[in-house]
């Protein structure tokens, strides 16, 4: 498999700290095919790409889903409500009854309405704050990549100090 220079690799601490799970959970993952690496180092330590690990964290909702419509999942033990679905859980919820499947939460917090909307708010801004930076240095990144590959050959005829046009 081929990756661009500029395509991001996280190792499987990396994953495991993004998931939310163990690095030996990673690695059962690789044994059983449910979640490959990219490829491996020199030193056959595994990388994963962050496209993978995107497409890999939408599969497992989707998998959670044809599970408990399977029938094969008849209790749901959350520690949190939100931990499931951030949005949504009382569609999640019917669904679940729908298909027998019961749901037991650990931590029955509830909040009032004006702090559930502060919490939904600060979760909201932190995604994408966290995805702004992503952006920010896949950027950064581009432009060296950019300004590293244009040669003395590539600007001949073209002003000197002006930089490449994307």
């Amino acid at each position: 498999m081929l990756f661009s220079v500029m395509e991001r690799t996280l190792t499987s601490h990396e994953v495991a700290r993004l998931l939310g799970v163990n690095i030996k959970t990673v690695q059962r993952w690789d044994r059983e095919g449910r979640l490959k690496p990219a490829g491996r180092t020199d030193t056959g330590r595994r990388y994963y790409t962050e496209d993978q690990i995107l497409a890999f964290r939408h599969q497992r909702p989707l998998a959670l889903m044809d599970a408990v419509e399977a029938g094969e999942i008849s209790t749901l033990i959350l520690a949190d409500q939100d931990r499931l679905t951030r949005f949504g859980y009382e569609w999640f919820e019917r669904f679940c009854q729908h298909q027998g499947c019961e749901i037991l939460v650990l931590n029955q917090e509830h909040l009032s309405p004006e702090p559930e909307l502060v919490q939904d708010l600060l979760t909201i801004t932190h995604v994408f704050s966290a995805r702004l930076s992503g952006l920010r240095n896949y950027r950064k990144s581009l432009k060296e990549a950019i300004h590293a590959d244009v040669s003395p050959q590539d600007s001949f005829g073209s002003d000197a100090g002006s930089d490449p046009v994307l």
